[in-house]
């Protein structure tokens, strides 16, 4: 640095360029180059972590997507012919600088046959963008690695009102939006926007990120253009969706399918792995409590997983309740559940000092939550070895059924072998109690002639 003089004023430095062989810069000149240098490092910093951040996410895409062989031979003719562009990376290139470098951040495998499709769309007029293979990957079990839906598939959740449909759906879209992906709910029931939104906050999502990425839509008449990239579409509810496009829910074979066409497809076109997922109510007759309403052609349209939701224990603000999941359809085969099973519990609880609703995916039968009294575990425990044996009694029957004196005398017999210390009495109180759950689940029919019946998840329509 130079010396100062003349009152502060100026500054002379050694510079044989000029006469005398110094040089004179004001103070405010030195100052203005030291902000400079401070802003131009601040940036390099930034700017570095930026890179590191970016390049580290795209070494995780080639690890869990990496090219293979040919698709490293391919690459070239691709880029040659203007299908692919090779992805870069920028970064600082040194401190006391703005330039920057450019570094090739390698292909995946995704990204290849994607380049590939688009010249065969050219070259021959076929479309061979597809979602990539079957996966379940949402709706995430708490604690495990299991998930109910399918990524890249139109899924699809029916069950009565009050069964937690929405609850659970919410939980699926949460998962998405936590991770900064756009969810686009269609809402034709009668519920404003702002309290499907507001459900997402009550389940503990801040709120600018559901503002953000959670894009809610009132009765649409196709489906929305987003500018965004959509990873999860919600089409809540079927019948209403279907009855708002002009069409018949219960006599139209083709009503699924326009929906589809209409709704989904769509978003498919900017996202092959776009999920989707489609809410529907049960029949309203008594035979009819245990599959979708309306046409069999729904049931036929779902190529992802199809499950039923029957509440067991109603819960309300300040409580706790939770229903059962029931597998409908798995046409991949990759839930490992027979169709007719239970796939899972969802558990709805709202009783904590949070203020928050908190909904579990869980694979054992909850018999209580945290704040539930031991007293009140143990008899729910016995309540519900009560109810296996009552529902394994009932599918063992077969179509005949069996009455309600003689279904209860094959429950009490197993119990007395089961546990043989207990009264009666008390196991009777078990059996009327877990009889009524099952029948209010869903799971319960009753024949002309009186028997009692298993119901399967889902009965072909008349």
């Amino acid at each position: 640095m130079g010396e100062e003089f003349g009152e502060g004023r100026l500054y002379a430095f050694p510079d044989d360029t000029k006469t005398g062989g110094f040089g004179l810069v004001t103070r405010q000149e030195v100052e203005a180059a030291h902000e400079e240098a401070l802003e131009l490092e601040e940036w390099y910093w930034d700017a570095a972590e930026e890179f590191c951040a970016e390049w580290e996410n795209r070494q995780e895409e080639l690890r869990e997507d990496p090219c293979d062989e040919f698709d490293r031979e391919v690459a070239r003719e691709l880029v040659d012919g203007g299908f692919l562009k090779l992805p870069t990376i920028s970064g600082p290139k040194g401190l006391g600088t703005c330039d920057t470098r450019v570094i090739g951040g390698g292909l995946t495998h995704s990204e290849v046959i994607r380049a590939l499709a688009t010249r065969q769309e050219r070259a021959h007029g076929v479309s061979s963008v597809d979602a990539g293979p079957a996966s379940l990957a949402l709706g995430k079990f708490d604690g495990g690695e299991r998930h109910l839906f399918y990524r890249g598939r139109l899924n699809y959740l029916f069950g009565k009102a009050g069964a937690g449909k929405t609850n659970l759906l919410i939980k699926v879209a949460a998962e998405c939006v936590r991770r900064r992906e756009f969810v686009a709910w269609l809402n034709f029931e009668d519920m404003p926007a702002s309290d499907i939104r507001e459900q997402m906050v009550f389940q503990g999502v801040p709120e600018a990120l559901v503002r953000t990425y959670f894009l809610v839509y009132d009765k649409p008449e196709t489906a929305p253009t987003v500018r965004a990239m959509v990873s999860l579409v919600i089409i809540d509810a079927v019948n209403p969706c279907i009855g708002f496009m002009g069409k018949n829910p219960m006599i139209d074979p083709t009503a699924m399918d326009d929906m589809r066409a209409r709704y989904f497809t769509p978003f498919t076109a900017r996202n092959p792995d776009v999920t989707g997922i489609a809410i529907d109510h049960v029949g309203q007759g008594r035979e009819a409590q245990e599959r979708p309403s309306g046409h069999h052609r729904k049931m036929d349209l779902f190529q992802g997983a199809a499950y039923r939701l029957a509440a067991n224990r109603d819960g309300y603000e300040g409580d706790w309740g939770y229903s059962t999941l029931y597998l409908a359809k798995d046409n991949k085969r990759k839930t490992r559940i027979r169709v007719g099973e239970r796939a899972g519990y969802v558990v709805m609880d709202s009783s904590g000092d949070s203020g928050k609703l908190s909904i579990q995916l869980v694979t054992e039968e909850p018999t209580g939550t945290s704040h539930t009294p031991e007293r009140e575990k143990v008899k729910a425990v016995e309540g519900n070895s009560t109810r296996a044996i009552a529902e394994r009694i009932l599918a063992a029957a077969g179509a005949e059924g069996l009455s309600r004196k003689d279904w209860g005398a094959a429950i009490l017999a197993e119990l007395r072998a089961a546990q043989p210390g207990m009264e009666d009495a008390r196991h009777n109180a078990y059996i009327r109690d877990n009889i009524s759950k099952l029948r209010k689940a869903g799971v319960v029919g009753e024949k002309e002639g009186g028997n009692l019946i298993h119901l399967p998840t889902v009965t072909p329509l008349d």
